[in-house]
């Protein structure tokens, strides 16, 4: 009988090698797909953080306005009404 011990042990190297080759690589992949990651979040925390701020301003303009009924009304007398505390101070 041949003894195989030295073909098996190369077989079960280079097959070692192969998988090692294998996960080295999905590591790599799986680095550069996070480092993409990485450059794109500041974008994406930008346009989150102006997308809060644009409801916010529109809730606080929505706030110092007077009502939708008030600028419908079609009387000839001006109404003075006098600047929110709000407006006022940028005023």
């Amino acid at each position: 009988l041949t003894d195989h011990t030295t073909s098996l042990s190369i077989t079960s190297t280079s097959v070692q090698v192969y998988v090692c080759a294998k996960m080295r690589a999905k590591i790599v992949s799986e680095v550069n797909a996070n480092i993409q990651l990485l450059k794109e979040a500041p974008l994406k925390c930008i346009n989150t953080l102006a997308k809060i701020c644009r409801v916010i301003s529109l809730a606080n303009l929505h706030m110092c306005f007077p009502s939708p009924k008030y600028w419908r009304q079609n009387s000839g007398v001006v109404v003075n009404i006098g600047p929110s505390a709000y407006v006022d101070i940028y005023l």
